[in-house]
């Protein structure tokens, strides 16, 4: 049985079988990747300046028994252009400043032109939380923190899916995205309160190679249980919905 094992591991790379979506292989926390069950804590950080690079996908499979390099690039989502918090963690901000970080939108490809070198992408949605991001967590608190100048495809200050969120006495200044400039949070539960979401952003950008509709310039809410408390959200833009807060699906929503 051991050597058996040993041939398997030896085996050339497209025997291995398949080994997960090709999207799970990106860019995932540029500043910091906080792994699964993990449990830090960060005070007084400062998270500046980062930005995710995506992997490729595309075209292969050409030869026979074998896996060509694909043909055409294609971008694939990346998370968290400041921090990535993985499936359980349970994660604390304290005292942070989380700024112009990046989790890149799509770049412009020349359909017209097979030999480009800048990559193909089938949708523009595909930097998710440019401050933050965070999927499938246990907790995630954050406590008198400013997340401001970060940029994203969707929650350009902060991305979450599923899990829960506490965000006390933070800032979230000047974030930019197609889909919740300040927070975008899909699922699970958040309960925000004695925050500023100002200035932030939702449109497409001159240089943008896709022309989508903005929604939600301070928070985009997502079939998840959403509790605002004693909160200001001013001077928010959307160029379609939801200038402040856009709400969306099932679950209950409960701004104060």
């Amino acid at each position: 049985m051991a050597a058996t094992g040993a041939m398997i591991f030896n085996a050339p790379w497209w025997l291995w079988g398949y080994e997960g979506d090709y999207w799970l292989y990106s860019g995932y926390g540029a500043g910091v990747y906080c792994g699964e069950n993990s449990s830090p804590k960060f005070i007084e950080c400062t998270i500046t300046g980062n930005r995710t690079r995506g992997g490729m996908s595309g075209i292969g499979g050409d030869n026979v028994g074998a896996r060509s390099e694909p043909v055409y690039s294609y971008q694939i989502p990346t998370y968290g252009g400041g921090v990535y918090c993985a499936k359980g963690s349970s994660v604390e901000f304290v005292d942070c400043n989380i700024a112009n970080n990046v989790s890149p939108k799509a770049e412009a490809n020349d359909v017209n032109n097979p030999d480009t070198t800048t990559p193909y992408h089938l949708d523009p949605y595909l930097g998710h939380g440019g401050g933050v991001a965070f999927e499938e967590t246990a907790s995630v608190k954050f406590t008198n923190c400013v997340i401001s100048g970060n940029e994203a495809s969707v929650g350009g200050g902060m991305f979450w899916a599923n899990g829960a969120v506490q965000i006390i006495d933070c800032n979230f200044v000047g974030n930019r995205a197609y889909q919740g400039a300040g927070m975008f949070g899909g699922h699970g539960k958040a309960e925000i309160s004695n925050t500023i979401v100002h200035g932030n952003t939702a449109r497409s950008e001159p240089n943008d190679p896709d022309i989508v509709p903005g929604q939600g310039g301070g928070i985009f809410s997502n079939a998840m249980e959403l509790k605002i408390a004693d909160s200001n959200l001013y001077n928010n833009v959307a160029s379609a919905s939801g200038g402040g807060i856009y709400l969306n699906g099932s679950d209950s929503n409960s701004p104060q």
